[in-house]
């Protein structure tokens, strides 16, 4: 059993499949994830930089690598 908020915001019991409950939760935490300020503020910045050319592409892997090594 689990109590989730329905379209009026009343917590409502329904029983659900396994698989679905943990795809319910797996979703919950992205969303929590997503709608933190830190989150908020790194994906604002990173279309920043893509906006303004500040990115690099790379085609082979170990260059990726040795450039974040320094």
């Amino acid at each position: 059993m689990k109590f989730v908020s329905n379209a009026e915001g009343k917590l409502t019991e329904v029983v659900l499949p396994y698989e679905s409950y943990q795809e319910y939760l797996d979703m919950k935490v992205s969303l929590e994830l997503y709608e933190s300020l830190d989150t908020q503020e790194s994906i604002k910045k990173a279309r920043e930089d893509l906006a303004s050319g500040k990115f690099k592409d790379y085609e082979d892997i170990e260059r990726l690598i040795q450039d974040l090594h320094g």
